[in-house]
């Protein structure tokens, strides 16, 4: 009883803030996410760098930006790299999985798992078991917005992705 009443609110709760304006609920959202995920993925690296030797962490996957300057870093980590990833790696597979017929948890399991991968090939595995984690904020972002079309769904995501990345980047740094 309490769970569905719970879930109720909740909802009610989500569309009513969405309702009213889908594409500034979709970055404010995107942006909160942003910051649960980042908190999520320092708190991952944390748990890593006690349990798995250095050794085995593998290279950054943006190790070549970094003697890059904080504008160049910003373009390319914060704004231009989110974009693409969105629409590859999060609209692509998160659309064809919902077009599977599979609810929305399996979407973001099997999304953040190729995003954790993808990560991981570039990156090696502390980056892509964080990467991973990130994904599903990601991942959760776009399907909590989807059913306000495309655009709010990738706008959520981006801004979730934005911000982990800026926060990580510029402010845990």
């Amino acid at each position: 009883m309490f769970n569905s009443m719970h879930r109720y609110r909740v909802q009610a709760f989500w569309r009513s803030g969405s309702g009213q304006s889908p594409y500034m609920f979709a970055m404010l959202s995107g942006g909160c996410i942003g910051i649960a995920s980042s908190l999520a993925g320092l708190l991952c690296l944390l748990i890593l760098e006690t349990l798995l030797p250095k050794a085995l962490w593998g290279p950054s996957a943006a190790a070549f930006l970094a003697d890059s300057s904080a504008i160049v870093l910003f373009f390319q980590a914060v704004l231009l790299t989110p974009f693409i990833e969105t629409f590859i790696a999060q609209l692509l597979p998160l659309e064809i999985t919902r077009g599977l017929g599979l609810g929305p948890a399996a979407c973001i399991a099997i999304v953040s798992a190729l995003w954790g991968l993808g990560h991981y090939l570039n990156g090696g595995l502390a980056h892509g078991i964080s990467a991973a984690l990130g994904g599903a904020f990601f991942s959760t972002a776009y399907m909590l917005m989807r059913a306000h079309g495309y655009l709010p769904a990738c706008l959520s995501s981006y801004s979730a992705h934005m911000t982990h990345n800026f926060l990580l980047l510029f402010v845990f740094g």
